[in-house]
């Protein structure tokens, strides 16, 4: 997994049309990862607060990451 090119953080909002936040909790996002070689990843889910936020963090992507390698 050295070859991961990953954030340290990465933070989602929810916003409407008019790019007003919207506060809704348990919108769920995944993270496609597209490869060089071998196959892509889908990491999450990952769930927004009640204020619409997701914050996902490198340990989190890198986890789900390895969980999918574990799986085979």
């Amino acid at each position: 997994m050295a070859s991961l090119l990953i954030p340290d953080k990465v933070v989602l909002r929810l916003v409407d049309s008019g790019h007003k936040p919207l506060h809704v909790a348990n919108v769920l996002f995944f993270v496609h990862t597209f490869a060089n070689r071998k196959n892509d990843f889908m990491l999450g889910p990952f769930a927004t607060d009640a204020e619409g936020v997701v914050t996902i963090m490198k340990r989190d992507l890198l986890a789900e990451a390895a969980a999918h390698y574990d799986s085979g």
